[in-house]
């Protein structure tokens, strides 16, 4: 987000960016590495999904 706000973007999309950066990597860590999932992606990835959107 600084990084983007430092070239001059708009704070409004900077976060939205890095708050889906953030989000992106904090499934692969957690899908891969933490609970070693074995379910398919298609459905955690949903599910997942909707807990972003709702927190």
């Amino acid at each position: 987000m600084s990084g983007l706000m430092a070239w001059d973007i708009p704070a409004l999309w900077a976060s939205s960016v890095g708050a889906a950066a953030g989000a992106l990597t904090n499934y692969w860590l957690q899908k891969g590495y933490v609970f070693r999932c074995v379910k398919s992606h298609e459905r955690v990835v949903l599910l997942y999904s909707a807990s972003v959107v709702g927190s």
